[in-house]
C-alpha cells in the first residue's frame, strides 16, 4: 500500500513540474498591449431632450396602485383563481361609473377601465370594479391566476 502512495506522490509532484516549467514558458511568449479604441458617437434622443417626456400610456391591471395620491391600496390577495375568489369580502360590482379621485379619472367600463391623469392614460384589462365599504376593489383574471386589490380614494 505504500508503494501506491509513492507512487502517486511522483506523478503528482512531477505534473507539477512540467505544469511549472510549461507555464513560465508561455508566460514568456504572451505580451499584452495597450491600445486606445475611438467609440462612435450615438445619436441621442431629441424629443427627450427638448422637454418634458412623452405621455405614459399602455395596460397596467396594478395602476391604482402606482398612484398614491388618488388610490391608497390596503390589500392585495393574489394566486390560483379559485384560491382569490373563495377569499373575496361582500362586495357591489360597479359599471359604466366614473370616479374622480384628486387628480385622477377612472372611468369603469365592462371588463375594463381607464384611468388618467393628466396626459397618462392607462388601461386596467381583464378587470372587474366593486364597492366593498367605502372602497373601490379591483379583481383582475388572466388565466388560471387572479389578483384582487382594494383602494382606498383620496
Amino acid at each position: 500500500m505504500l508503494r501506491y502512495y509513492v507512487l502517486a506522490t511522483v506523478l503528482v509532484l512531477g505534473a507539477i513540474l512540467v505544469g511549472g516549467l510549461f507555464a513560465r514558458r508561455a508566460s514568456v511568449a504572451i505580451r499584452v498591449a495597450s491600445v486606445n479604441v475611438s467609440v462612435p458617437p450615438k445619436p441621442g434622443d431629441r424629443t427627450q431632450l427638448a422637454g418634458s417626456p412623452p405621455p405614459l400610456t399602455g395596460e397596467a391591471p396594478w395602476a391604482l396602485s402606482v398612484l398614491p395620491e388618488c388610490f391608497r391600496q390596503l390589500s392585495e390577495i393574489s394566486g390560483p383563481r379559485a384560491y382569490v375568489l373563495a377569499h373575496l369580502p361582500q362586495r357591489i360590482p360597479l359599471r359604466g361609473v366614473v370616479v374622480h379621485a384628486h387628480d385622477c379619472t377612472l372611468r369603469i367600463a365592462s371588463g375594463s377601465a381607464v384611468v388618467q391623469r393628466g396626459a397618462d392614460r392607462l388601461v386596467l384589462p381583464k378587470s372587474a370594479f366593486f364597492h366593498v365599504g367605502d372602497d373601490l376593489a379591483v379583481l383582475h383574471a388572466d388565466g388560471p391566476f387572479a389578483e384582487f386589490r382594494r383602494y382606498r380614494m383620496k
